[in-house]
């Protein structure tokens, strides 16, 4: 079974985001999915206009890639820390 984490902008929160940032209209209705496989967690782009950003580096258009704990996601100018537990 693959867990799976939505996140996007707050006006989407009805819509089954499971984390929202509101008050950022750079911010997809879905921006970035986090999911997990049997080997780690992964981080992938959902096609948002503005991008989606891990270490600094931009991910493709619905590009994914692996997540190491204390990673950096910039998503619409924001950044968040990935704690793994």
């Amino acid at each position: 079974e693959i867990t799976t984490r939505l996140v996007g902008s707050e006006m989407c929160k009805e819509t089954g985001v499971d984390y929202h940032v509101g008050g950022n209209g750079a911010i997809s209705k879905v921006h970035i999915i986090i999911y997990q496989r049997e080997d780690g967690c992964y981080l992938k782009d959902n096609k948002a206009t503005n991008g989606t950003y891990l270490n600094g580096q931009r991910l493709e258009d619905n590009g994914e890639m692996k997540l190491t704990n204390d990673a950096m996601i910039s998503i619409g100018g924001e950044d968040f820390i990935f704690k793994l537990s």
